[in-house]
């Protein structure tokens, strides 16, 4: 995002993908819980319960 040196205009941009639908996953270690997300799936967030 950056304003104008006169400051009345904004220009921004964005890049986002569509997310249909979300997967819970379970492992041992970080290493083997991102083994398991699939080509062209990302990550959000890992919960830990130890």
């Amino acid at each position: 995002m950056k304003m104008g040196k006169t400051g009345g205009t904004i220009t921004a941009n964005g890049i986002y993908m569509r997310r249909d639908t979300t997967r819970e996953n379970e492992a041992a270690t970080r290493v083997e819980l991102a083994a398991q997300v699939p080509e062209g799936w990302h990550m959000l967030y890992v919960l830990n319960d130890a």
